[in-house]
């Protein structure tokens, strides 16, 4: 990748930079997938446990690879890793 790398990232900015603006300084999502992320990720999270409990760490592995998948795209969306609520 070398110098292009930071490329997608250049260019989502020139497109989108309101939804950037939305989620980094008014903490709100205006296409509204940030709520549906959090839930899939909590869904793959449960179903993860569930496997966990059942020792098919192989179903479990697929989940949380899932689960961080998602998590970065989350992370992508509100410009970095947010901070916890109190």
């Amino acid at each position: 990748l070398g110098s292009s790398a930071p490329n997608p990232v250049i260019s989502t900015l020139r497109y989108f930079r309101e939804e950037y603006d939305a989620h980094i300084r008014e903490h709100r999502c205006p296409a509204g997938v940030c709520k549906a992320l959090i839930r899939y990720a909590n869904e793959r999270f449960e179903v993860a446990q569930e496997a966990l409990r059942r020792g098919d760490f192989a179903t479990y592995g697929i989940e949380i690879a899932e689960v961080e998948r998602t998590l970065a795209q989350l992370e992508i969306l509100v410009g970095g890793s947010p901070t916890p609520a109190p």
